[in-house]
């Protein structure tokens, strides 16, 4: 449990005062502040209200006293899952994101470490400020809608600075960007989207939306490169998925094979599309992968047939990526690599189930036929 000086610093933290402001606010001297922080001594019954009022939270939420904040957030999620009455998104003097948006700020008086919330309030008042300031569906204030805005990104800013949860402050710098993008600070979202982790197109994604934002028709070309990067990360990544699925059926063994196989058909089914949108050696490897593992299955079950058409077929999409590539001007020394990665794993296809390549896949013509054409590439 916080001692009191620890509830301070947090709470004054959270809005965003120094020592010194806040000690300015009620009347006392810093040091007095300090003091408080460290335990050291208390203020004094007189001048709990005032600090309690100049950090916006109640006396109870201060003193770390009689709350119930299981049970409060418990009722806070039912009414914001509830149809408000009489309110409509579209309106400004019954709007309820914002109906909303002033629960969770009633409710963050009480408990403002609860940042979960603070971003939750945080989107609520985006909806409500979007729809005036992008949509023109109705006119806020422009005092109000400076207050508004300074109030959202406070909340926000609060989870940046205090937060330690890698998701809540993954969504807490996303929505703070939509802000900075609201009030034309690209520069300010530019910097914050470069916090974000360069995976799973997080950055990317937020990226796309700041240069649309600061000026479609301009960055055009860089919205383009930016929309096919992330399309081919998200790509590779359902092919990735969809090879663990197989991988993950195929190991039950022959009762389950024909699963697998159908499994490793939907992976080479989007591998291929994957290649033919992007014909990069990533994609093209995961269709190789495919089939070879779908041979595999194939042998497993005495279906010797199946299998040398799947090696058939890789025959044939090895030929075709190495001509892709000779088109697209590899070097012969790059392609000779190539076709030396081709040779190498050709025999994938049956030697997963078997210790030795003197197996009956292998010793059959049309498979040897393959390894001849493979091996005749120029």
């Amino acid at each position: 449990m916080l001692s009191f000086g620890q509830r301070l610093k947090l709470i004054r933290r959270e809005a965003q005062l120094t020592q010194l402001q806040l000690a300015e606010n009620i009347g006392v001297s810093v040091q007095s502040v300090s003091k408080w922080e460290c335990d050291s001594t208390m203020p004094d019954i007189s001048q709990i209200v005032p600090l309690a009022a100049a950090l916006g939270v109640t006396t109870d939420c201060l003193l770390g006293m009689g709350t119930s904040e299981k049970e409060d957030r418990e009722r806070l999620l039912s009414e914001l899952e509830k149809e408000i009455d009489g309110r409509s998104e579209f309106t400004y003097e019954n709007n309820f994101n914002y109906e909303k948006y002033s629960l969770i700020k009633e409710y963050l008086k009480k408990y403002p470490l609860d940042y979960e919330m603070k971003i939750c309030g945080a989107t609520y008042l985006f909806r409500f400020l979007q729809r005036s300031i992008w949509w023109n569906d109705y006119t806020i204030p422009e005092d109000e809608k400076s207050e508004l805005l300074a109030q959202g990104m406070g909340m926000l800013r609060a989870v940046v600075n205090q937060d330690k949860d890698a998701a809540r402050l993954i969504s807490a710098r996303c929505m703070l960007i939509r802000y900075y993008n609201m009030k034309k600070d690209f520069s300010s979202a530019k910097e914050m989207a470069m916090e974000l982790p360069d995976i799973h197109n997080i950055r990317d994604n937020q990226l796309l939306w700041i240069y649309q934002f600061e000026d479609q028709e301009k960055n055009m070309e860089k919205c383009l490169e930016l929309a096919e990067k992330m399309a081919h990360t998200a790509c590779v990544e359902y092919i990735e998925y969809l090879s663990m699925r197989g991988r993950r059926i195929s190991i039950f063994g022959t009762a389950r094979k024909r699963e697998a196989i159908e499994a490793w058909r939907d992976m080479e089914t989007a591998a291929r599309q994957g290649y033919r949108m992007f014909k990069t050696e990533k994609t093209a490897v995961y269709v190789m992968s495919a089939l070879a593992s779908r041979a595999n299955d194939h042998v497993a079950i005495d279906e010797l047939d199946e299998a040398l058409t799947c090696a058939e077929d890789l025959c044939s999409f090895d030929i075709s990526f190495y001509n892709d590539r000779k088109n697209a001007g590899d070097s012969k020394e790059r392609l000779e690599v190539l076709k030396n990665e081709f040779i190498k794993f050709f025999p994938n296809l049956y030697s997963f189930n078997f210790s030795t390549p003197d197996n009956i896949l292998a010793n059959h013509e049309r498979y040897k036929k393959c390894e001849e054409m493979l091996n005749s590439l120029e």
